[in-house]
């Protein structure tokens, strides 16, 4: 249990310091563009995966992840956090 409130603390401390943004309706088409231009391609992405990029590109951020081939050439910038 111990750990667990340290890793619970350690989370409300990034929360708290992370300027959260909005889910806007255009994000939303944004994601509903880019999961239907990616279906016609041949590629099918995680819905969330989608949702995250079309947020990113919408506010003009970059995704920071481990898993950036979920990520790769479909709109938003990447940075691999293990580089």
């Amino acid at each position: 249990m111990k750990k667990a409130a340290a890793q619970l603390s350690a989370f409300q401390g990034l929360a708290g310091a992370m300027a959260w943004k909005e889910l806007t309706l255009p994000i939303w088409e944004r994601a509903s563009n880019l999961w239907a231009t990616l279906r016609l391609r041949g590629r099918s992405h995680h819905d969330a995966d989608v949702l995250i990029t079309a947020h990113a590109i919408e506010y003009g951020a970059t995704i920071v992840t481990g898993n950036i081939g979920h990520f790769q050439n479909i709109g938003a910038r990447v940075e691999d956090w293990n580089q």
